[in-house]
């Protein structure tokens, strides 16, 4: 203490926010008349801006005191806000604005402060600067795959299917011919063993024989009835299968051996004739 009345003033320092007393004692027969109170910025969170998106958001005053007025001085003491953001520091009002488009992403601290020249508040906020969605589209979004549907499936294996005959037909007319098949006028006897990849003119004539038995190579195209081969591909192999199967040749692999010619031989009505073939093959 000061003797004479001199003036006392306690500073007082809670929770970030400065509180202020001024005690004034009455000296020399003069009276001075004080106020007391506090200040406070709101909110005291702000909201997370876009890169490249409008920004604006208002602090206000929040005062206790019965008798605080302004004008008020606002600032930013500590840190930086977002670049392409500014506090308006122009106004004398109860209220400022944080304004302005984000362009740089980021995490960004700043104090802003308010005072009228007697009390005065502080305010630290953390702020996020997030990706637009144009950006966070083209880093992140997965790509996306159309599903695709039943029919076109079918369509496809059925495209592939025909480029398999289309082939065997091609291979089967460039094929060289081989024994296999002895022809005495218009009936043929098979006396060698048949497998994928055989070729020549018995390979074409187990084909018709299939094709008039019930045992299709193929619905249509090459193998078909009228239209078969001299090449031993899949759709043979599968024909011939399915015919072993209902002789009771096992295995029905689909391999032309001694069992399946004898089997031929015993359970064909007549001398098999092969039609007439339409085709140098």
């Amino acid at each position: 203490m000061i003797a004479g009345g001199i003036l006392f003033v306690a500073i007082l320092v809670s929770s970030g926010t400065l509180f202020a007393t001024n005690l004034f004692l009455r000296a020399h027969a003069q009276s001075y008349t004080g106020t007391s109170g506090t200040l406070a910025i709101s909110p005291s969170i702000l909201p997370n801006g876009t890169e490249g998106a409008s920004y604006s958001e208002t602090l206000s005053v929040v005062s206790t005191a019965t008798t605080t007025s302004g004008p008020f001085s606002w600032s930013v003491i500590n840190g930086s806000l977002p670049s392409g953001l500014a506090l308006d520091t122009a106004t004398t009002g109860t209220s400022t604005m944080i304004s302005g488009t984000p362009d740089s992403l980021g995490t960004f601290t700043f104090t802003v402060n308010v005072t009228n020249g007697s009390v005065a508040a502080t305010q630290t906020y953390i702020m996020n600067i997030d990706p637009g969605e144009t950006a966070a589209a083209t880093t992140s979004a997965p790509t996306s795959t159309a599903p695709t549907s039943t029919a076109s499936l079918v369509a496809e294996i059925e495209a592939i299917a025909a480029q398999i005959q289309t082939l065997e037909a091609e291979l089967a007319s460039n094929a060289p011919s081989a024994p296999g098949a002895s022809v005495t006028g218009t009936t043929t006897a098979f006396y060698r063993n048949l497998t994928i990849g055989d070729s020549g003119p018995d390979v074409e004539a187990l084909q018709q024989y299939l094709n008039r038995s019930g045992f299709p190579v193929a619905a249509k195209g090459p193998g078909s009835a009228g239209n078969e081969t001299q090449y031993f591909g899949p759709l043979t192999q599968t024909a011939l299968a399915s015919w072993q199967a209902a002789h009771g040749i096992s295995p029905a692999a689909g391999y032309f051996g001694p069992e399946t010619r004898a089997k031929i031989a015993a359970t064909a009505a007549a001398p098999f004739i092969p039609a007439p073939s339409s085709s140098a093959q």
